[in-house]
């Protein structure tokens, strides 16, 4: 038995518990910390039985646990992840990795040195429905090259720390970063970044604007967002992969009517359009939480790197900051490598 302990007891991490809790054998949420009493209490309400802390390191250094798992700003995430792999804990750190590279690299290397496993927490890697859309682009049904665009806009998350630049970077960095890293996924080497952002609100971080990503196959990913509209207030969205063959559009972004049926408490669906065809490619769901955290599991009992490594997810993170600098001097950056 593997036995966890949470560095913050606030949202994403309560979910990650409720997941291990269901469905991840083989894991025993055994502590968490948090300055929060609020949040200590809320989640051993969930937890019954872990070890409560108001400091991660006291945790670090009295709690018995093997592993930890962080969902703190992303401003905090290098600093834990130091002190848990210098405490010989094995790392889960939610995304992004951090805010700059020389931290990433800094976790890294810390992590190899002492011999516990770190793993990123880009769940789309491990998403049936993310999943089918890899596959398909993969399959050439659709050719290459293939741009990937995606249209989105709403409020910004209640925490204040997603929209402070140096703590969370706003949405092209926070949000966006699973983009970025599963463009990587599918597309390989991440070239350069080219956009425009502003700021619609009196934040320090971009909240809103378009960008593209060119990748060294051709593909490319376009990507227009917005964190800053008011409370309520959501924007129209659109979201496919276009190649020399036809579409791929996601699911909830086309009528279904007359396209067959499937259950959709169990499945979901994708439209693919060729032109002289269209149909529906339909996927079973799965809890893509569960799996990455088994993935985790399997990666410590294995001794092996799991499927989101530090040295995968950097390369998203350099992705998002080659975004900000593009879109922040509207001009052309390259990814660096």
């Amino acid at each position: 038995m593997i036995r966890l302990g949470f560095i913050g007891c606030g949202g994403i991490n309560r979910h990650h518990a409720k997941a291990i809790r269901q469905d991840v054998p083989g894991l025993e949420i055994s502590a968490a910390a948090d300055l929060s009493a609020e949040a200590r209490a809320a989640f051993a309400k969930e937890n019954s039985g872990a070890m409560l802390f108001d400091d991660y390191r006291a945790m670090l250094a009295e709690g018995a646990i093997d592993a930890v798992g962080i969902g703190l700003p992303t401003g905090l995430h290098a600093e834990a992840v130091l002190a848990a792999a210098a405490a010989g804990k094995h790392v889960f750190c939610e995304k992004p990795m951090a805010m700059a590279l020389a931290d990433i690299d800094r976790m890294n290397a810390s992590c190899e040195g002492a011999g516990v496993r770190l793993m990123v927490g880009q769940v789309r890697r491990y998403d049936a429905d993310w999943g089918t859309a890899k596959r398909l682009i993969e399959s050439g049904v659709i050719g290459r090259p293939v741009l990937w665009r995606q249209t989105a806009g709403g409020p910004p998350p209640a925490s204040p720390w997603f929209m402070d630049e140096a703590m969370g970077g706003g949405p092209f960095m926070d949000g966006a970063v699973h983009n970025w890293d599963f463009a990587n996924f599918v597309f390989g080497k991440p070239v350069e970044a080219m956009g425009s952002l502003m700021r619609l609100q009196n934040k320090s971080a971009f909240d809103t604007g378009a960008v593209v990503v060119r990748y060294a196959g051709g593909d490319e990913l376009m990507l227009s967002w917005s964190w800053g509209l008011p409370a309520g207030c959501r924007s129209a969205a659109s979201h496919e992969v276009l190649g020399p063959k036809g579409v791929i559009k996601f699911p909830g972004n086309f009528p279904e009517e007359g396209l067959g049926e499937y259950d959709r408490k169990t499945h979901g669906a994708y439209l693919l359009d060729t032109g002289d065809k269209k149909e529906l490619v339909t996927f079973e769901k799965n809890q893509m939480f569960a799996e990455e955290w088994k993935d985790f599991r399997d990666a410590i009992l294995e001794k092996r790197e799991p499927k989101s490594s530090g040295r995968t997810a950097r390369s998203a993170v350099a992705v998002a900051l080659a975004v900000l600098e593009a879109g922040g001097k509207h001009r052309t950056v390259e990814v660096a490598p």
